[in-house]
């Protein structure tokens, strides 16, 4: 039985369940080559599809019913959304109450303080618990989330798009976060481009097995695992699967957990 203590949350079927997706600032990309060199202004101008993409994540939000969210790929308020904030917008949307975590993905000393780098960030919305952000020392990319409740933490990770060697040294680090948690879960787009060499080398490092729900990106046509659950061996992944979306390049995923 899953429980969590004195957080004052009643888990469905002692199970807890999570939604993760890369939103992609709602900006509505296909995830094609094609889609991003045909509507580039997009990435700097926004998009008029903004707050129906928005609105879409909010209906399968509603829909599923999850416990948490993890959210990469937020909009914090720049000029190019409609909004003051995605972050906000969507709480504002739901017809649920969740607390929110926002901050910027990246660090050094440029990227936090030019006009668009700066809202670009990643979001957990949850029911309970609270999230510490751990700042990697791998990469401009480097915002790690973790939900910490009382007998686990979830981490919420967008790794290094372009670079694997970035990546492997990212992993290395999250090894070092993750060994101090008796049960933990590791969740988000993981940008395993290298596809299975990429993935054992995480198997191998985490002594974990990686839990797939499938191909998520491009999410027009999938061809990569880029979405990715990987759980210590305390912790049971359960019925892990894509949810259909338009919102964004990728496919959105679900999954339970339970303390086994």
């Amino acid at each position: 039985m899953f429980q969590l203590k004195n957080l004052g949350v009643q888990l469905k079927s002692g199970k807890m369940d999570v939604i993760s997706v890369n939103a992609g600032y709602f900006l509505g990309y296909s995830g094609k080559h094609i889609d991003y060199m045909k509507r580039p202004w997009k990435a700097l101008l926004g998009s008029h599809e903004e707050q129906d993409n928005l609105m879409e994540l909010v209906d399968i939000i509603e829909s599923e019913d999850p416990d948490h969210v993890l959210i990469q790929e937020v909009d914090g308020g720049s000029l190019r959304s409609k909004f003051n904030a995605q972050h906000r917008k969507i709480i504002e949307s739901l017809n649920r109450g969740f607390d929110r975590s926002f901050d910027c993905k990246y660090r050094g000393s440029l990227f936090p303080h030019l006009p668009l780098f700066r809202f670009m960030g990643n979001l957990i919305l949850h029911s309970s618990g609270k999230v510490v952000n751990h700042r990697l020392d791998s990469g401009r990319k480097n915002l790690v989330q973790e939900l910490k409740l009382d007998e686990l933490s979830i981490f919420s990770l967008h790794l290094a798009t372009f670079s694997s060697t970035i990546r492997r040294k990212q992993l290395q680090e999250l090894e070092e976060i993750a060994k101090q948690r008796e049960k933990f879960v590791l969740a988000g787009d993981l940008n395993l481009h290298k596809s299975e060499k990429e993935i054992n080398r995480l198997e191998n490092q985490l002594g974990q097995n990686v839990r797939s729900p499938g191909k998520t990106f491009p999410a027009c046509d999938p061809n990569q695992r880029l979405d990715l659950v990987t759980a210590s061996k305390d912790v049971n992944v359960l019925d892990l699967h894509g949810l259909g979306n338009r919102f964004s390049d990728h496919i959105p995923i679900k999954f339970s957990l339970e303390l086994g």
